[in-house]
């Protein structure tokens, strides 16, 4: 009987343990996600940079390298983004998110219609600089919604 009660009360313990530990993790991986969202939109400006360069006319058009450019932008636009855009209200968190500025829907709006206009500027891409530009300034536009709401996104 003192064994099953040791077991007892050493299960008890791990489980109290693990169910501490676990709220801990996901306390911590709101914030853990800044950084994880921060990678995320440094792949966006990895890929789109040569691009902007191109519409500005400080690098030469190259339709290759655009066209390579907005097919990995599109790429990292279809990632599944939910997971770094957590809901902040009510969980202790100080740092103010998107989502709690925009609220969710609309965040998830906004980001639909930046990858939209990132896959129409990866179908026009490489069929001039014209078009290209053109498509530009609707992915421009598509991350002005949510920079204008949040202009500390960095």
């Amino acid at each position: 009987m003192k064994t099953v009660r040791s077991v007892g009360l050493a299960a008890l313990a791990v489980t109290a343990a693990l169910g501490f530990a676990s709220a801990q993790r996901a306390s911590n991986r709101l914030e853990e996600q800044i950084p994880e969202r921060q990678a995320l939109f440094r792949l966006f400006s990895l890929y789109l940079e040569p691009i902007m360069a191109m519409g500005r006319g400080t690098v030469e058009y190259d339709p290759l390298v655009a066209e390579n450019a907005a097919r990995n932008l599109a790429t990292v636009a279809q990632l599944d983004q939910t997971k770094l855009w957590p809901e902040a209200r009510n969980r202790g968190i100080a740092r103010i998110t998107l989502a709690s500025v925009m609220g969710t829907a609309a965040r998830s709006r906004a980001l639909d219609d930046m990858s939209e206009a990132i896959m129409r500027l990866s179908a026009v891409a490489a069929t001039g600089v014209e078009p290209m530009r053109a498509a530009l300034a609707d992915v421009n536009q598509s991350c002005s919604t949510c920079h204008a709401a949040y202009p500390d996104a960095r």
